[in-house]
């Protein structure tokens, strides 16, 4: 039991360190453009979940920056409200593969013990 501890607490300190330093800067930037490609990585992360963390990540952060419209620009404001939530929902998505992955990495380490 003491061998789980010591290895869950070195995982979520590492979790922790390997994160800080992708933490949002202070003064956050807003994206004035996701790129297309960018949006279906997104998308294509958060229904498969096989990228890395920090590519989760950064993906993440760049929707949940992101002001305005992209796709949707001369339609009307449900539809361009819609494209917001979408690209809000995708993010979130993304966060929580995130947890996942984190989470069978301790489960991982539970079991083998």
């Amino acid at each position: 039991m003491q061998l789980f501890t010591v290895l869950l607490s070195f995982l979520l300190t590492s979790f922790c360190l390997g994160f800080t330093s992708l933490s949002k800067p202070a003064t956050r930037s807003t994206t004035l453009f996701v790129e297309p490609d960018r949006f279906y990585r997104a998308v294509d992360c958060a229904e498969n979940g096989r990228c890395s963390l920090e590519e989760m990540d950064t993906l993440a952060t760049e929707l949940e920056e992101f002001v305005g419209v992209a796709f949707e620009e001369d339609s009307d404001v449900d539809i361009q409200e819609k494209e917001i939530m979408d690209r809000q929902d995708v993010a979130e998505i993304l966060r929580l593969q995130i947890e996942l992955k984190l989470r069978y990495v301790i489960f991982i380490i539970w079991a083998c013990e």
